[in-house]
């Protein structure tokens, strides 16, 4: 007989599974008894909506997280509103709060959620490929530690390199023309002056490339690719750094 390997989530007894038994499930039980006694045990939790304490089986709260003690109360905190600014426009506008957390790119209209899918492609989950593939490439190069659309400074970048002192911001025509309004234009520009300016202050090197002209060609992306390597290459040199360095292989 297998040495036991798991103790049973509700009696506690030791018992044996497979490992792809125990890695199916979150919970694991020593029989189905033991198993229905478990999920029909009851947890105080706290409606969303009015704030009043109601006892939920656990397996409920595993399948829904969102606690409410009514439909009525489900119900009004699915169509409760909040102001947000479209994306596109800026214009200012309603949305249920549900929305916002499945749809967190605010448009007010079809015609700006058509402009932002053709043109905004590196924003928020929907990152540009060079970004992904650029990401991918440096991931097995180097060991050090690299961030990615996150930052030491107020403002989000493409690409940052804390030990080299070093960032990189990917910029596509959206930071050069007015696709979305001279007014998106102008608050896009003056962030990207920001962002130079708050680099220059905590004493790090922003590298900005311009690939609004890029034809988006995978030969392009690696050609895009190799500069941003060259360049912390570079830096290493310049810094007499010695990580360790993986091998790199390209395909083009």
């Amino acid at each position: 007989m297998p040495e036991p390997n798991y103790k049973c989530d509700h009696c506690g007894k030791d018992c044996y599974k497979s490992l792809s038994q125990l890695l199916k499930y979150k919970n694991n039980f020593c029989s189905r008894s033991c198993r229905g006694r478990f999920h029909n045990k009851q947890q105080s939790v706290c409606c969303l909506d009015c704030g009043v304490s109601f006892l939920k089986k656990l397996h409920e709260i595993e399948r829904y997280p969102n606690h409410y003690c009514s439909r009525r109360c489900a119900h009004n905190a699915k169509n409760k509103q909040q102001e947000v600014s479209c994306f596109v426009c800026l214009k200012s506008f309603m949305k249920q709060l549900n929305q916002i957390k499945d749809k967190p790119r605010h448009c007010c209209s079809q015609e700006c959620a058509k402009l932002l899918r053709k043109y905004y492609k590196d924003w928020g989950s929907n990152r540009s490929k060079l970004e992904v593939e650029l990401e991918a490439v440096l991931i097995d190069t180097y060991n050090f530690e690299i961030l990615y659309n996150k930052s030491r400074i107020d403002y989000e970048l493409d690409l940052d390199i804390p030990i080299l002192n070093l960032a990189f911001e990917l910029n596509g025509v959206f930071h050069y023309k007015a696709i979305y309004g001279e007014k998106k234009l102008l608050q896009v520009q003056k962030t990207d002056r920001e962002k130079l300016e708050k680099s220059y202050e905590m004493n790090f090197d922003l590298i900005v490339i311009n690939v609004s002209e890029d034809n988006g060609s995978k030969k392009k992306r690696n050609q895009r690719i190799l500069e941003v390597i060259a360049m912390i290459n570079s830096r290493i040199l310049e810094m007499n750094y010695k990580p360790q360095v993986k091998q790199l292989a390209m395909e083009f």
